[in-house]
């Protein structure tokens, strides 16, 4: 809500990134809520300028999860995106992607469970995955570098992206 209050309000020219520490009332796709431990997962919405059109921003989601799932390869753990926006590892859902246009700006929303333990059979962490927590900072970090370099493609060579999603076994 706050990123985009913000470009409602700031017409922003460059990028920008707004992390939470903790969610309440997050919302997946179809509005599913979603919540998150506080300090524990990694919470983001990153707002660049797009020119894609509604039609083509599942575009975007997927170029976010495959952005995830390369930066996640550094710490060992092999992750498959499940079309168009969500990161399997082990069968079970690891983070989620929620891309919102307002204006001529994308929202790119990221949920990823990291130093938390789900609930829910369906779900897992990184710290269930490799055994030992991880520095949300530094993950924010290497996400953030992915996400620059799939998004910057995703414009023009949307083919070359998707064929880098592996199908989800």
């Amino acid at each position: 809500l706050q990123a985009k209050q913000y470009v409602l309000k700031s017409q922003p020219s460059s990028p920008c990134v707004f992390v939470a520490d903790q969610q309440v009332s997050g919302r997946g796709r179809r509005e599913n809520p979603w919540s998150s431990v506080a300090g524990k997962d990694l919470l983001f919405s990153a707002v660049i300028e797009s020119e894609l059109p509604l039609s083509e921003v599942h575009k975007m989601a997927s170029s976010t999860a495959l952005a995830l799932a390369h930066a996640l390869q550094v710490y060992g753990v092999q992750s498959h995106v499940k079309f168009p926006n969500d990161l399997y590892t082990n069968g079970r859902k690891l983070a989620g992607v929620l891309i919102e246009q307002v204006q001529e700006y994308s929202l790119i929303g990221i949920g990823l469970n990291v130093n938390s333990y789900p609930t829910l059979e369906t779900a897992t962490s990184l710290a269930i995955e490799l055994g030992r927590e991880i520095s949300r900072e530094e993950l924010l970090v290497a996400i953030l570098n992915q996400l620059v370099q799939k998004v910057s493609l995703c414009r023009d060579h949307f083919q070359g992206i998707r064929d880098g999603v592996a199908p989800l076994d």
